[in-house]
């Protein structure tokens, strides 16, 4: 996991607008000018701007700089190129108690102060400060001194400007909203392009797998530190070849972090999510982050997907799963006078007409198994997820979504009075699941309410809003 943002806004040229990159002091004599964008030979690097000044008086230098804009006090670091039109042997200054200028940053570190540089030489330069006080103007400025007197404008260019929070990490290395991301970041700008900060940004992915019946083996995941101009999130999932939205996370309404159960994760095979964040204009930031986690269970577990709460444990019947077939959707058509037809096809069709009798061990259980297709005040989709454990040795899809029209229960040993197990009857066929954006939420307001007294002891014990989000133990 790692957030980065660039506090400069990194404009290509913008003298008269809110975010102009350079500033000068007449009262030490120099003037900057003619800010402006020209065409120089930097390569990859990404240019700021060019400016023109003069020095009038050898007793002064001439002083220019960047405006800083910073969120809060604390320790920044500025990393820049720099080259000049001239030679120059380029100082820095640490603190100007001008008003609305750098009053209240000191300078902690900075990168070795090169001797005289040929002209037209980029050279990297950084600055780790300490801002107290942010001035009037709430710019502070890290300042370049150019000492010496002369007649004629000099012009020098700065690029790959990177302005963040900490200490220098010569790791860093430039970026901005354009920039293109690395595997499982996202990059982008703040605000407007090039005139807001910009970020780049790999979220945290925290994965629970857990086994339990509470009210069935789920994976808990809680992603943070998700893109700054992150509105909404959809989370997939990827598992034994098929990519799939996780339901109760499509679009969602997330900033900083989201969290969700994920009740039809398949048991024993790798299990991969990501996170995919949008802006508020709907635009995808692409599919970032990535964690995995593997899901253990013997028995075999089966839900309406719209009920996680009336999953059951079953085991697969003898007959069950005897066969199972894939057919293609077509035909063989033969045209006149032709010896051979031609298929005429739309494509292999999924698992067709499975037998998926299973068994249950107690009336509780065969009570579930009779309500999975809804009952009266309860009505459910036809459509039942199977996750097949390590005890049941059979070869469908995992997990395993099928359409379901009927359940014959018979009895097994109940009739005899010898036992509660009871024989389930029923066929399937593949079928897409009802849409991932409808879901039963495990945590409700209800559990928040038979637990907590008061919102003031729900706000003392729980610090932020994921943390309220992330109390499953109040459901168990």
């Amino acid at each position: 996991m790692s957030t980065l943002i660039n506090l400069f806004p990194n404009p290509s040229a913008d003298p008269a607008g809110d975010m102009s990159v350079f500033r000068s002091w007449p009262g030490n004599n120099g003037n900057v000018s003619a800010v402006s964008s020209v065409a120089t030979s930097w390569g990859a690097r990404k240019r700021v701007a060019q400016a023109t000044w003069t020095t009038i008086n050898d007793a002064f230098t001439g002083d220019f700089g960047l405006n800083l804009e910073v969120p809060r006090p604390g320790r920044y670091t500025l990393r820049y190129s720099i080259q000049w039109a001239t030679s120059q042997t380029p100082g820095f200054v640490s603190t100007w108690s001008g008003a609305g200028n750098s009053a209240g940053v000191t300078r902690v570190a900075h990168s070795p102060l090169p001797g005289p540089i040929p002209a037209w030489q980029v050279i990297d330069r950084w600055i780790t400060i300490d801002v107290t006080a942010q001035g009037v103007t709430n710019r502070p400025v890290i300042l370049e001194v150019f000492p010496g007197k002369t007649a004629a404008a000099r012009a020098v260019q700065i690029a790959d400007v990177l302005f963040y929070e900490g200490d220098f990490d010569p790791a860093l290395t430039y970026f901005d909203g354009d920039s293109d991301p690395g595997p499982g970041e996202a990059v982008g700008w703040v605000g407007a392009p090039g005139r807001s900060a910009s970020f780049r940004v790999t979220p945290e992915i925290d994965l629970n797998p857990m086994p339990d019946d509470q009210p069935c083996p789920r994976v808990e995941l809680v992603a943070r530190d998700l893109p700054p101009s992150t509105t909404a999130v959809t989370i997939w999932r990827t598992a034994a070849g098929r990519t799939k939205e996780v339901r109760g996370a499509i679009r969602t309404n997330a900033s900083d972090a989201i969290s969700l159960v994920d009740f039809e994760a398949p048991f024993g095979v790798p299990l991969t999510y990501r996170v995919e964040p949008f802006t508020a204009t709907g635009d995808s930031l692409g599919l970032i982050g990535l964690a995995e986690t593997q899901l253990d269970v013997d028995e075999t577990w089966v839900h309406n997907p719209l009920n996680p709460f009336g999953s059951v444990v079953v085991s697969f019947r003898g007959s069950a799963v005897g066969a199972i077939s894939r057919p293609v959707d077509g035909q063989v058509e033969h045209a006149l006078g032709s010896r051979v037809g031609r298929v005429v096809s739309s494509g292999r069709r999924g698992v067709v007409g499975v037998s998926l009798d299973v068994m249950t061990e107690t009336l509780a259980d065969a009570d579930k198994v009779a309500a999975l297709l809804g009952d009266e005040g309860n009505e459910l989709p036809p459509v039942l997820c199977f996750r097949i454990g390590a005890r049941d040795r059979v070869r469908l899809p995992q997990p395993f979504y099928a359409a379901v029209l009927d359940i014959v229960e018979s009895s097994f040993d109940y009739t005899e009075g010898t036992g509660e197990k009871i024989a389930h009857h029923m066929s399937g066929t593949e079928a897409a699941p009802p849409v991932p954006g409808l879901f039963i939420p495990l945590l409700t307001y209800a559990h928040l309410n038979a637990y907590y007294a008061s919102y003031a002891a729900l706000n003392a014990d729980n610090p932020t809003y994921l943390a309220v989000n992330t109390r499953y133990d109040l459901v168990r």
